[in-house]
């Protein structure tokens, strides 16, 4: 879902601080299943990001090398 989003220029950012509100949590969950969601995904539209920092090519290692 997040590279579909990003292969079509949409922006996210997942949210987990509103899910540690004892009330906004509440209202997240679904009365008929047993279950909370643990993180928020705010898709939209926004400037480009920072790019992440990769190691060049070759300078890593796998364990056991």
């Amino acid at each position: 879902m997040l590279l579909t989003a990003t292969a079509h220029g949409v922006r996210t950012s997942m949210l987990h601080q509103a899910m540690e509100w004892p009330d906004l949590r509440a209202a997240a969950c679904l009365p008929q299943r047993r279950c909370c969601p643990q993180v928020l995904i705010r898709f939209g539209y926004g400037p480009d990001g920072g790019r992440t920092p990769r190691a060049p090519a070759g300078t890593t290692r796998h364990r056991g090398d």
